[in-house]
């Protein structure tokens, strides 16, 4: 990979605060020519600094509920418990972890009324000693995502200026009343197979051409224009995350905060985190909240602090950036407007696979 510079970064940065942002608008943001920009653009994309800008699917609006497990196994059994991960169709993300739990970090997006079916597959994987023990987290709030603002960045030192002290004061100076965001209702009864086909598609490139989609899933233009705008009128669509190797700068590692705490304590966070500068997830849940973030060689120290001072108990873990695996929209498994969820399909099938009993 060829070293990056500012301009690079600016080019980051701007796509970051505006996903779908034409050349011409990241021109303008970014203060380089059009023809610089697209070269520049493009060898991002070519040499896989820029993975994907990728529409983030709100699980309610299609009646999935998002649910988090952390799976304690050992070593040797990982790969097993990854393909199964692999073979799951509401697996969106899993990620190899260490510390308060060892072993894997998975993200599920389960049909409403079938979380049961999760947890007897991981029951059933206990009684087979493949996995020591599982917990599981449900949401109670949408998600907040941020992307890494390279503003904050000094290439030539490389490193990090963001003033931690300053944002752990801004966090315990929010003591009035904030609510966490609801979910939307769902709009699944108005959605169909080419809707998941599309949604698929913006959620590997959202930043691909309509007349390319058109081409590819055999829709008109002017019908996929429709969709876009009613996928991001209902919260379908609730943002973008734009993917960046972990490694164009200096962010080493990728960490997982698991934190207890009252439910007005996580409103808080979750209009801090708003301020960081770096890449994270951040995942309200009904002991508190999960935040999964890159971060600098200092960043784990200060954030563990802070977070220490503000919450009932925080458990770290350091998740393997390498081994992580980020699943796109599969909307496969849903047939005359329903998601498929029985025992067989959920269960009985994935043992099978995976040549277990």
């Amino acid at each position: 990979m060829q070293e990056l510079d500012e301009i690079d970064y600016k080019i980051l940065t701007a796509i970051g605060k505006n996903p779908l942002a034409t050349i011409t608008e990241i021109s303008k943001e970014t203060g380089v020519n059009v023809k610089t920009l697209s070269k520049r653009l493009q060898r991002l994309i070519d040499e896989k600094v820029l993975i994907a800008v990728s529409a983030q699917i709100c699980p309610s609006t299609l009646e999935l509920e998002p649910i988090l497990l952390f799976i304690n196994t050992k070593f040797k059994n990982l790969p097993m418990i990854e393909k199964l991960c692999d073979l799951h169709p509401y697996t969106r993300f899993r990620v190899r972890c260490l510390g308060a739990c060892n072993g894997l970090m998975s993200i599920f997006m389960m049909p409403r009324n079938s979380l049961r079916y999760l947890l007897e597959l991981f029951d059933r994987l206990r009684e087979l000693g493949l996995i020591d023990d599982y917990t599981y987290l449900t949401s109670i709030a949408k998600w907040v995502w941020k992307e890494p603002d390279f503003t904050y960045y000094d290439v030539k030192r490389d490193e990090w200026t963001f003033n931690w002290d300053e944002w752990g004061r801004y966090l315990e100076s929010l003591k009035g009343p904030s609510e966490l965001e609801a979910y939307p209702p769902s709009i699944l009864h108005k959605l169909d197979k080419t809707d998941m086909a599309l949604l698929r598609e913006l959620s590997i490139n959202a930043r691909a051409k309509f007349k390319d989609l058109s081409e590819k899933l055999k829709i008109p233009e002017y019908q996929i224009s429709r969709r876009m705008k009613l996928y991001l009128d209902s919260g379908i669509i609730e943002g973008f995350r734009v993917l960046i190797y972990s490694k164009a700068s200096n962010l080493f590692n990728q960490f997982i905060f698991r934190c207890r705490c009252p439910v007005a304590t996580t409103a808080r966070f979750a209009m801090a985190f708003k301020k960081l500068p770096f890449p994270l997830t951040f995942m309200p849940t009904q002991e508190g909240f999960t935040l999964v973030t890159l971060l600098p060689p200092l960043g784990v120290s200060y954030l563990g602090d802070i977070l220490q001072r503000n919450v009932d108990d925080v458990k770290l873990m350091w998740a393997d950036y390498r081994t992580s695996m980020r699943y796109w929209f599969y909307g496969e498994t849903f047939k005359d407007g329903v998601w498929q969820a029985d025992r067989k399909m959920l269960v009985d099938d994935i043992l099978m696979e995976l040549r277990v009993k």
